[in-house]
């Protein structure tokens, strides 16, 4: 699961005192690891972890234990599944009962430009993680992480392009930026909304123009 959210997340590294991680990774390994020890595993209900363009949400059936908008002053730390958080416990995967919550709401608003991760305890517990879309990571063909560039930085490089190249395609796009396909997506649908640049005539045989700052 981590391997599939570091190749298709933004990451945004982040110093605390002497120690510097990664947000993402800080904060969706705790969301992993809830979808897992939580998990009503005698539900035939899917467990679905699905990205959109500006935020994670993930849905998990569960026996719920407080039902409603889950923050930290309402929750109530519960080990729905005593016996394997015992094992993740055991193994130094998991820290103490409602640590993960609390990870998520302390580093949600570093990652997400001050918005809060939601989370929904009914039948499905629902968790939304907010990001910001374009703090992109660039990737060279091995797949390693060369850098980063800012969104600004995205949309300089994206509006001279045009500039040189109307009819540019998605894949010269890619080749540019390092972004796979969603994300160079993600970055142009950004820039659509904001008048920032405009599609002309259709995916095939159209153009793309350069409208505003």
């Amino acid at each position: 699961m981590m391997d599939f959210i570091k190749k298709h997340l933004p990451e945004q590294p982040y110093i605390e005192g002497i120690q510097r991680f990664s947000l993402r990774d800080r904060i969706l390994r705790e969301l992993a690891l809830n979808l897992i020890i939580h998990r009503e595993y005698s539900s035939a209900y899917p467990t679905t972890f699905t990205i959109y363009r500006d935020r994670i949400v993930t849905e998990n059936w569960n026996i719920p234990y407080v039902y409603g908008h889950i923050d930290l002053q309402t929750m109530r730390p519960h080990r729905k599944n005593p016996k394997i958080a015992n094992v993740f416990s055991q193994m130094g995967i998991v820290e103490e009962l409602g640590s993960g919550i609390r990870k998520m709401f302390k580093y949600t608003p570093l990652y997400a430009n001050g918005k809060e991760p939601i989370i929904e305890e009914q039948d499905v517990y629902r968790i939304e993680i907010p990001y910001v879309p374009t703090l992109l990571p660039t990737i060279d063909e091995s797949g390693k992480k060369t850098g980063k560039k800012t969104g600004k930085e995205l949309e300089d490089v994206i509006k001279e392009a045009i500039m040189k190249d109307s009819s540019i395609t998605i894949q010269e796009f890619q080749k540019l930026t390092g972004l796979s396909k969603n994300g160079i997506w993600n970055v142009l649908n950004r820039m659509k909304e904001q008048n920032k640049i405009k599609r002309i005539g259709p995916d095939k045989g159209g153009h793309w123009e350069v409208v505003g700052d």
